[in-house]
């Protein structure tokens, strides 16, 4: 095909476009600029194809437990229901965590020094909402030292958050270096922020903390 395509004609030949029978582009690709590929079938694999989509179209409507025609209205009724669920699930999460958030600023302990700390267990939280909490706190406050534990098989998984308004009186991996002094982990981290696995469990790792933590 002149300034088209120096590569259009491979395959069997054919002595009329009419012996191909029908043609469908079923996929169109942007190489790079003033290049496009066309996919397409024709002929006898035509028909295939079209059986296949009707294999596909059945398979989508028993799952979807509608009629081949009734597809789109299944679907944009599933899409609907879906869109109410995300609303009211994005409502529950903010008052769930606005609920947290005063928990903590209600119930932080005070250090003999005055540091404020919170120490939450995340073991009662879905994984995706305990890391979403994670991410809320570490945003939303700032005086208050966080110690989030979550058990993981027979050893606990800590994290420690330290604000900006408290870094000049804790540090993050100096806690974790002091824990290690007295329990088995694994871990390390910033002064702001450090991860350790600890190979005790839960209830034990915060009779040590809070040991720790009466130094401060």
């Amino acid at each position: 095909i002149e300034d088209w395509d120096t590569e259009a004609c491979f395959g069997t030949h054919v002595s009329v476009t009419s012996e191909i029978g029908g043609i469908k582009i079923i996929n169109v690709d942007k190489l790079q600029d003033g290049v496009i590929r066309f996919e397409y079938v024709a002929g006898t694999q035509l028909v295939r194809y079209a059986n296949e989509l009707e294999k596909t179209l059945d398979n989508i409507a028993s799952l979807l437990g509608a009629s081949r025609k009734d597809i789109d209205k299944r679907i944009n009724s599933l899409l609907e229901a879906y869109n109410r669920i995300r609303e009211e699930n994005t409502f529950m999460k903010k008052k769930i965590m606005n609920s947290i958030l005063n928990n903590i600023v209600e119930n932080a302990l005070i250090t003999p020094g005055g540091i404020k700390y919170y120490i939450m267990d995340l073991d009662e939280y879905p994984e995706t909402l305990a890391s979403e909490i994670l991410r809320t706190l570490h945003k939303n406050i700032a005086d208050i030292l966080l110690i989030f534990i979550k058990n993981i098989d027979s050893k606990t998984r800590l994290e420690i958050s330290v604000p900006r308004e408290i870094r000049d009186k804790v540090n993050a991996l100096t806690l974790i270096n002091k824990l290690r002094d007295q329990v088995p982990l694994k871990g390390g981290g910033k002064s702001d922020h450090a991860i350790a696995v600890i190979e005790v469990n839960k209830n034990k790792l915060i009779e040590v903390l809070e040991k720790i933590l009466k130094m401060y």
